[in-house]
């Protein structure tokens, strides 16, 4: 047989709900005299919304529109996709990728792309900055 559950005790720990009101508003104070953002009271109000231009052709008000796709800024050339290619080179030539991206303020694969395009591979600009792009 299941007892039925006692009532907790509130225990007087001696603050009053007045003590409670007061540091509520001592706290609201202090959040708005430091421009604390709140859910009830933004200190620098949005500036107000700029009117919309509109067109009056006879009785109709045309809104504007928003550009075509055709009319969209072109994004450019996208990097080629990537796949990893495992490889195993001497520690010397490992230590002096890491020692040149340093230097140059590259990315290790910035380095191995150049110097696979200065020995003869086609590899393309778009691919060999393409992290820079990204950051």
């Amino acid at each position: 047989m299941i007892s039925p559950k006692t009532p907790a005790k509130r225990m007087d720990l001696g603050v009053t709900d007045a003590d409670i009101d007061a540091q509520l508003a001592a706290a609201k104070e202090v959040a708005k005299s430091s421009n604390i953002p709140t859910h009830t009271y933004p200190k620098d109000e949005a500036a107000p919304a700029q009117p919309i231009a509109a067109s009056k052709t006879g009785n109709v008000t045309m809104l504007p529109t928003q550009p075509s796709a055709s009319e969209r800024k072109a994004r450019g050339p996208k990097p080629a996709s990537v796949r990893r290619y495992s490889v195993d080179l001497p520690l010397y030539v490992i230590d002096e990728i890491h020692h040149r991206a340093f230097k140059q303020k590259k990315t290790k694969k910035q380095v191995i792309l150049e110097a696979l395009n200065a020995g003869g591979l086609e590899v393309k600009d778009i691919d060999v900055h393409a992290e820079a792009r990204d950051a």
